[in-house]
């Protein structure tokens, strides 16, 4: 039994969504026109950082409160959040099926998200494009390349630009999910921000709500950003 009364799994989303506002108004000060937004740039690689930080906040604090409403204690929660590292959503599927199993069903049922590309380095324009849960989860791995080599000073994330390999074999490259320039560049740009984004707080919504169903909890995510 825990020696301490579990926080409301709510209060785990209500610091995400605070989280969140952050990316949100960073991107609220992109001019978004055409042509290059001179400083503005910098928003862009600003957004990824926040956006995914504030996901990973929120993965670490949800699987501890769900630990915690299972009766663990604090040194069994500390090593279960300890032995996380960059999670990126098919981690945080993985241990929350693990955790809940009565939910892994949902967690792996089919959802779409719909996130600016840029196909070819033709485009002048992102285009809107559906994609389903499995490739979601599969580029937020490859933001996360984004976001390592944003960390590491290893891009700028404001210029087109040569992006480092993934640090592990399987992961995809970081080029996967950005826009293609000439001489085998690649840039963030805006639409790569919002597409990130967009997909960390969608795969986010959609594992707690498998959780929070198997568990008989109602979460509210009235204030999520759009990311429009």
């Amino acid at each position: 039994m825990a020696l301490f009364t579990p926080p409301e799994p709510q209060t785990v989303v209500d610091k995400y969504l605070r989280a969140l506002r952050t990316p949100h108004k960073l991107l609220s000060l992109h001019p978004r026109g055409v042509g290059h937004p001179g400083n503005a740039a910098v928003l862009s690689p600003a957004i990824v950082l926040t956006s995914i930080s504030a996901f990973e906040g929120f993965a670490e604090d949800f699987l501890a409160v769900t630990l915690a409403h299972q009766g663990a204690g604090f040194a069994e929660i500390a090593k279960a959040v300890g032995a996380w590292n960059n999670p990126a959503l098919p981690e945080f599927a993985d241990r929350m099926r693990a955790v809940v199993p009565p939910a892994a069903a949902d967690i792996d049922s089919a959802a779409t998200v719909t996130i600016p590309v840029f196909p070819t380095m033709n485009y002048r324009s992102p285009t809107l494009r559906p994609f389903g849960w499995t490739e979601a989860k599969k580029q937020s791995r490859a933001w996360m390349q984004v976001r390592h080599a944003l960390t590491h000073g290893l891009t700028t994330g404001w210029r087109a630009e040569q992006w480092p390999p993934p640090l592990r074999q399987n992961d995809p490259h970081a080029n996967t999910v950005l826009r293609p320039m000439r001489h085998g560049d690649y840039s963030l740009v805006i639409a790569g921000s919002i597409s990130c984004a967009r997909i960390y707080s969608f795969g986010a919504q959609k594992i707690a709500n498998a959780v929070a169903d198997a568990n008989g909890w109602t979460l509210n995510w009235d204030a999520i950003p759009d990311f429009d």
